[in-house]
């Protein structure tokens, strides 16, 4: 996995990253499945989508707030907003998925991945410095469309850039 987490409620309860990995239009066949970076890219004409799935842990009481953090690995050009989705096919496998398929054998409805057209949240000003922190507010105050999640909830994300259009620009995680 990458240098990501969730964190839920105010007792800061760290998730548990499943699978994720990049999803890259360039080389539609090929699997990102073991990437030890996270992209949400604009590169050429091709667009560069990061896959994640997380379980909370199992815990009582109301969770009030979810996010996702991220540290910026690099950065390239001048990043558009970044959006989070929720990702509709749920059957995805890390070591399966590409650009074309959800699990090496099976095509996505679309190619890239089968989202939800809602955005979770947006990063409108993505990192400009290595080393700075993308946060996205995945549940609670601050989220443009709050997930419903409970304890030990599951729950499938895409990230892209917002335009996937333009000059060379995105940042990996």
């Amino acid at each position: 996995g990458y240098k990501d987490y969730a964190e839920c409620g105010a007792t800061d309860t760290t998730s548990t990253n499943n699978k994720d990995g990049n999803n890259y239009a360039g080389a539609p066949t090929t699997n990102y499945g073991s990437d030890n970076v996270m992209s949400l890219r604009w590169e050429g004409s091709n667009a560069i989508r990061t896959l994640i799935h997380f379980t909370l842990p199992s815990g009582s009481g109301t969770i009030s707030d979810v996010k996702l953090y991220m540290k910026a690995k690099t950065i390239a050009g001048t990043p558009s907003a970044e959006d989070f989705h929720t990702l509709t096919q749920t059957g995805w496998t890390e070591a399966g998925f590409t650009w074309n398929k959800y699990d090496g054998t099976n095509d996505w409805t679309t190619a890239g991945g089968d989202f939800s057209a809602t955005i979770i949240d947006s990063l409108a000003s993505p990192p400009t410095i290595v080393g700075d922190w993308g946060t996205w507010i995945l549940m609670g105050t601050g989220s443009d469309n709050p997930l419903s999640l409970n304890w030990g909830s599951s729950f499938h994300l895409l990230g892209k850039n917002k335009t996937e259009s333009g000059a060379d620009s995105g940042v990996q995680y």
